[in-house]
């Protein structure tokens, strides 16, 4: 099912998370309805609109299905642990892309509705401009992703596991942190009254 194409000369690599259940919504979230397309794949063209040119999309549930509908997108990769939470995925996602030898990776979830390449773009440019070796989403009195990762923090993120993800390895490590703020980054579908939320 994957379709792994790998460009060594890049520095950067975006990651979109894209493994869970939706259990509390009931259903595949990142097929719901969304603009012109379905919200997996908006987030995917947003990315593409960044000056990022690898992008990989980590999926888990209903891993089938949903590579259906993207057609011919390149770079999947199926996490057969995805039950094991957000972290395990991030973890597995470096385990794969390790030895590409990237310098950052920027990790993006599936369903902040809000979310635009002009943050990925954000996030890279305070990572360049204060050599910050982690970047985070500022948002409603509270950070997390998207988020950049320097290649210093790989071999941390290989032992994340759990429904967390990195919030802890982030405020473990605050003096490595910068932030950029994200407009409605709290704004995600996680049940049936947040599909409200997309209009």
């Amino acid at each position: 099912m994957s379709n792994n194409v790998f460009n060594l000369n890049s520095t950067y690599a975006i990651v979109i998370l894209a493994a869970g259940e939706s259990k509390r919504l009931g259903t595949e979230k990142q097929l719901l309805p969304f603009k012109d397309t379905f919200l997996l794949n908006y987030i995917i063209r947003e990315c593409r609109k960044s000056r990022v040119s690898d992008i990989y999309t980590i999926l888990g549930h209903q891993a089938e299905k949903i590579h259906k509908h993207l057609g011919e997108t390149r770079n999947i990769f199926i996490n057969e642990n995805y039950k094991k939470g957000l972290g395990n995925s991030m973890s597995y996602a470096v385990s794969q892309l390790i030895t590409s030898k990237y310098s950052a990776i920027v990790f993006v979830l599936c369903d902040q509705i809000y979310f635009n390449h002009k943050l990925i773009e954000d996030l890279i440019s305070k990572h360049e401009t204060d050599d910050n070796l982690i970047v985070a989403s500022k948002y409603s009195k509270t950070f997390g992703p998207p988020v950049l990762f320097s290649s210093s923090y790989y071999s941390h993120l290989k032992l994340l596991d759990g429904y967390k993800g990195a919030r802890n390895l982030i405020a473990q490590n605050l003096d490595d942190v910068g932030f950029v703020y994200f407009e409605n980054g709290e704004v995600d579908i996680d049940t049936i009254e947040d599909l409200s939320k997309i209009g």
